[in-house]
């Protein structure tokens, strides 16, 4: 009896977790969109050869900080994602087909 109750304990706190979580994951969807267009504005200018260093900047410290978030929020695959866009940035020669390609990756994973 005590280990059900332990286990009902455990499921309890779990869904009061998880709830919280989709609550913050709701009040940032905002910023979550804006940081995906930032990335369709990167994805067109390096796809053009006109991006600056500052959207580059930008798209980094972006990718970097949904690879460390998204997977909290359950989306592995995303961060994955996010992880792969971050070493295509890095990279001295950036691919823009391959950072196209994790942009959509990332769109597609959340749904957005």
């Amino acid at each position: 009896m005590a280990n059900s109750n332990a286990v009902l304990a455990a499921s309890t706190v779990s869904l009061g977790f998880k709830m919280q979580l989709d609550a913050v994951w709701q009040r940032n969807l905002p910023l979550i969109r804006n940081r995906l267009e930032r990335l369709d504005t990167f994805v067109f200018t390096i796809t053009r050869g006109v991006a600056t260093q500052q959207q580059r900047e930008d798209a980094m410290d972006i990718a970097h900080k949904f690879s460390g978030s998204l997977g909290i929020f359950g989306y592995p695959a995303g961060s994955q994602f996010a992880r792969t866009l971050e070493r295509l940035l890095e990279s001295t020669t950036p691919d823009p087909d391959g950072i196209r390609n994790a942009v959509q990756a990332i769109h597609t994973t959340l749904n957005l």
